[in-house]
This record gives structure tokens, sequence and C-alpha cells, in this order.
């Protein structure tokens, strides 16, 4: 005596799948990924330094963040930063005057964030540590505070810490797919 076991197949995973798959449109993909990555991108700034020397915050990376946007591409997302100065800062490069002979930076805290017509006249010193500098005229027989650094340009190196890591990106987008293929 013989015993017979019959099974049969119907695909119902196929279709299911094809309907999951079908939602799965860049646009959707998109709407999860920009959000994640624009908010990845305005923690980070948020975490930056506010900056090398110490001196009183100009809120320069928070307005970084409050500038960060995305928005959806055809092949994927953008992310937008509309700050001043971010672009500069990851690429690096010349910094050259415009309408002027020279650059003035500030190298002290009361001049951080500032430009030199904030302060009225100014005197031209020239300092072992900086060189020609333009600041404060002194008390009678004091020497001058400087305030700004005078340069002809310098340039910057790039810093690509102002952004986070591909890989920091990279793992942000596919928890936000994930999220969306769940």
């Amino acid at each position: 005596m013989s015993l017979s076991i019959s099974i049969s197949l119907r695909d119902t995973a196929t279709p299911a799948l094809r309907r999951k798959l079908a939602a799965l449109t860049p646009q959707r993909l998109g709407a999860a990924v920009g959000p994640a990555v624009a908010d990845l991108v305005r923690r980070h700034f948020r975490a930056l330094p506010p900056n090398k020397r110490r001196f009183p915050t100009t809120h320069f990376w928070p307005r970084a963040a409050e500038a960060t946007s995305w928005q959806a591409a055809s092949d994927g997302v953008l992310i937008r930063i509309n700050q001043t100065g971010v672009r500069q800062r990851y690429y690096g490069g010349p910094i050259r005057p415009v309408n002027r002979k020279m650059l003035a930076y500030p190298i002290a805290a009361e001049s951080y964030g500032k430009t030199t017509a904030d302060f009225g006249p100014l005197k031209f010193i020239v300092t072992e540590q900086d060189g020609p500098c333009l600041g404060f005229p002194g008390a009678r027989g004091s020497t001058p505070a400087p305030l700004f650094a005078l340069r002809k340009g310098v340039d910057q190196w790039p810093d690509h810490s102002v952004l986070p890591s591909n890989k920091e990106i990279s793992d942000t987008a596919t928890r936000a797919i994930h999220d969306v293929i769940s």
C-alpha cells in the first residue's frame, strides 16, 4: 500500500511583491530619504563648534542648519544649504578682496563677526605676530589694540568634516528606504 501527498502550488507571493514594488516609486523613496538626510545635515551643523578661536559665536552653523532643505530631483534627492560660506569651508580655495585692496579678517574677539566699518576710524599698525593690522588708536603713548589683520588674500584649506561623511549619509538614506519597505 502506498501513500501520496499532493501539493498544489499557487503563486500568491509574486502579485503581492509586484504591488509592493510598484508602490516604491522614486518619488516615494525620495520623500523618505530627503527629510531624513536633511535632518542629519542639520544635526551635524548644530554639533559643530562655534569657531576655531573660541571668539563669541556668530551662530554660523545654527544658521546653516536653518538654511538646509531638500527637494526631489529626477534621479534622487537634492539637499540644499543656502548659507554663504559653507561651500567655501567644504571645498576651500582662495579668498580675495572684492572692491578693496586688502582683506581685513578679525583677530580679536570684539571684531569677530563684524566689519571694519562697525568700529569707525581705525589706525594702521604692524605687529610682530600678525603683521599689518587695523586697530583702535591707543591711549596717548600706548600701543593700539589690533582688531583686524590685513592680507592681499588667503587660501583656505578644504574641510570635508563640515558635512556628514558619505557613510553617514548613505546609512541614513538606507534606513529611510528600509522604513518605507517595511
